[in-house]
């Protein structure tokens, strides 16, 4: 039974209290049964420090974006 992974696809990161944590979520099915098909999430529960980096920068540009359109300095 081969497994595919079906979008949407989404990856949440979130800060609180400057930690920032990250997880998956994303469905799954399988061609043996088309009907079957499951949401699932991975939170992701260490990261290196670059992958670290990659999520503080996400959302540091995210955090630009809300602020620009909410026009907060």
């Amino acid at each position: 039974m081969a497994k595919r992974i079906r979008n949407p696809k989404e990856v949440s990161i979130v800060e609180e209290n400057n930690e920032i944590t990250v997880s998956l979520h994303y469905g799954v099915d399988c061609e043996e049964y088309p009907g079957l098909h499951i949401r699932k999430g991975l939170p992701i529960e260490s990261m290196s420090p670059a992958e670290q980096a990659v999520a503080q920068q996400v959302m540091d540009w995210a955090t630009g974006k809300m602020k620009e359109h909410e026009g907060v300095a």
